[in-house]
């Protein structure tokens, strides 16, 4: 089973498109898991890697996504890449009281489908939402056989 799974709806040069979020009370919840978004439709694919895909970095990527797509007979699936930002001062050195005092949340940044340039955050939405507009979700485990669902 995929961790708990929110939708961010972003938008690049190309349009609005979904972008899966994992969610857990610990890392333990979400490691091993990433997300891809169709180039050509709503549709998100949460895959469970292997751990060269989950160690390796952009070739671990680049192993999973060729993965997907032969499994799933597909050639459309891309990565978005999330960096955060530091919007608040360093904790270091400081007390927790101080801290809490001048704490803020990371902005995020989120990478394009075109991988030219960053998207914008629009909305966030429940996975159930998702489905219910309309959205594909599709599950892969490479550590069983091909566990797919694809729901609509």
């Amino acid at each position: 089973m995929h961790p708990e799974t929110t939708i961010a709806w972003l938008r690049d040069k190309s349009g609005l498109f979904p972008h899966a979020e994992f969610s857990g009370d610990t890392d333990a919840v979400t490691m091993g898991w990433c997300s891809f978004t169709s180039k050509i439709r709503a549709e998100v694919v949460l895959a469970e890697l292997t751990a060269f895909e989950w160690s390796g970095g952009e070739a671990g990527i680049a192993a999973a996504i060729s993965r997907l797509n032969r499994e799933l007979n597909r050639d459309d699936l891309v990565h978005i890449r999330v960096r955060y930002e530091q919007l608040g001062p360093s904790a270091k050195g400081m007390s927790f009281r101080e801290f809490k005092k001048v704490c803020r949340p990371m902005r995020a940044h989120y990478s394009s489908r075109l991988g030219l340039e960053e998207s914008t955050w629009i909305r966030e939405e429940s996975l159930d939402e998702f489905r219910a507009s309309g959205g594909v979700v599709t599950v892969s485990s490479p550590n069983k056989s091909l566990e797919r669902t694809r729901e609509g």
